[in-house]
Order: C-alpha cells, then structure tokens, then sequence
C-alpha cells in the first residue's frame, strides 16, 4: 500500500491548524513545517500521535515547503497551509487515487475561499481550474524560491481532482488582508530579489497593464461579479498586491542606484 504525507507550513496558526490536521489525521504521516510560532501552535501539533513537528531552515513559505517535501517519507506528499482543509469527499478521492497508483504523477485542486465573512465561490475559488498544485508524488514537484508567489517546478503528467478543499483564513477582513500583502512584497524585495533580477523583472507596462488583466480575469472571465460585493473587493485586492510589487520592486531599483545625498538634502 502507497503511503501519504501532508505537508503543512505554520507560523502562529493555533487558530487553525487543529482543525486542519484533524481533517487529515487519516494520512499515514503528518509533517509541520513552523516558522518560529509562539502562540501554542506546536503544542496543538504534538496532540496528534502521527504528526511530526520540523523547523523550517528559513521562515519563508516555499524553502519551508520544499524543507518538507524532502523529509517526508510517504509515496504520495499532499501540500497544505494551516488554514486550509481537506472535506470528507476529496479525502476519499485522495485515498482512492493512491491505492489504485493513479493516472496522473500530481493534481491540481481548485478551492472555495472564506473570506470578509462569506463563502467566495467564482472569483478564487471552487467554480474554476486550476487553482493549486495539491497532490503529487514525492519528488515530482519543489518551488526555486525566487519569489513568495510563484509556480512550483513540476514533472510528469497532471490532472484535476473532482472535490475542493476549502481554504478559512482566520480574521479575514481588509485591514488584515492588506497587511498580510504588505508584509509579502515585503519579503519579495528585501530577502528574495537581487537587483539585477529586479532590473530585468521590471517594466512600466507591466505595474499597470498585469493588476488590470488580473482584475479582468477574476472578476470578469471569472465571474467574480455573481459573489457580489465581496467578489469585487476581493478582484480589486489581489490586483492591487500585484501593483504593489512592481512598485516595490521600483523603488529597490531606485534606491539601490540612488547616489548619495547630503542630510538634510
């Protein structure tokens, strides 16, 4: 019989992980990838007799993610955040696919969002696909780590699973939204970019014309419209994070290149 691993990535999520190991806890293996939490979330972990608590090497969300993939021991590796859930129908599809070996090498998922206090379902969620790299087999799939949004690198051949997972961030409202954004690109330009990625990443058409397509997708092509408001605000959010990078990476760029000046100058 294949085994599975979940691999999930934490930091400070008492508020969730519980509920989501829980939703797992028939896998053969659990791993906990944390970042330094200090609310409580490794004691929640050690309550689950098959989970295994790691420290990542570095407290970014992909080198803690591909950390995991390398350590599990399981045939089969299904990736998570903390505040992300598997429901009893794709834990069954799961199972299914594992014990008959599959068609595919990996599955992408699609998943229903809970966000600003309501079910998102057409905007970033359930009723299009691809969503997510979920489900692969052990070595099948890493991220390069080059950025905090980025596609992981895959083999073989994918296909889709029939259920969504379901994705509650805790406290979701835009105060917390946009700080999770800037604390993001954040990250982006001060640990991940060099400057000459940033050089040649950067393009004036691209801080424009890239949030404004992706606004177009969510909401139009999408259908963000029929989650009513909370479809727009969500569209318009996500759009303006992908804005905000490009200005961020500008203003590395500048900085970086900024001759010295006089204080007070």
């Amino acid at each position: 019989m294949k085994k599975i691993s979940v691999v999930i990535t934490t930091h400070n999520s008492s508020r969730t992980i519980g509920k989501c190991i829980e939703a797992v806890k028939w896998a053969d293996e659990i791993l906990v990838v944390d970042s330094n939490s200090t609310d409580g979330t490794i004691q929640i972990c050690r309550e689950y007799p098959n989970c295994k608590v790691l420290q990542s090497p570095r407290n970014l969300p992909n080198i803690s993610r591909n950390y995991g993939y390398e350590q599990a021991s399981g045939d089969w590796v299904l990736t998570l955040d903390s505040d992300e859930m598997v429901p009893a129908a794709l834990a069954e599809e799961i199972k299914a696919i594992v014990s008959s070996e599959g068609g595919y090498d990996g599955y992408l998922a699609a998943g229903r969002e809970f966000m600003f206090g309501k079910w998102i379902y057409y905007a970033q969620g359930e009723k299009h696909r691809p969503q997510r790299y979920f489900l692969f087999r052990k070595g099948y799939m890493k991220y390069e780590c080059k950025r905090i949004h980025e596609m992981p690198v895959i083999k073989g051949r994918w296909g889709y699973l029939k259920n969504w997972f379901d994705h509650e961030p805790p406290d979701c409202t835009i105060s917390n939204v946009m700080n999770k954004i800037n604390r993001y690109t954040d990250m982006n330009t001060e640990t991940l970019i060099t400057l000459n990625e940033a050089v040649s990443t950067f393009r004036w058409y691209r801080m424009f014309l890239f949030p404004l397509k992706n606004f177009l997708t969510m909401y139009i092509k999408h259908q963000g419209f029929r989650d009513g408001g909370h479809g727009f605000i969500l569209s318009a959010l996500v759009s303006f994070n992908i804005f905000l990078e490009y200005a961020k990476l500008w203003e590395f760029i500048y900085l970086k290149n900024a001759p010295g000046r006089e204080a007070g100058a």
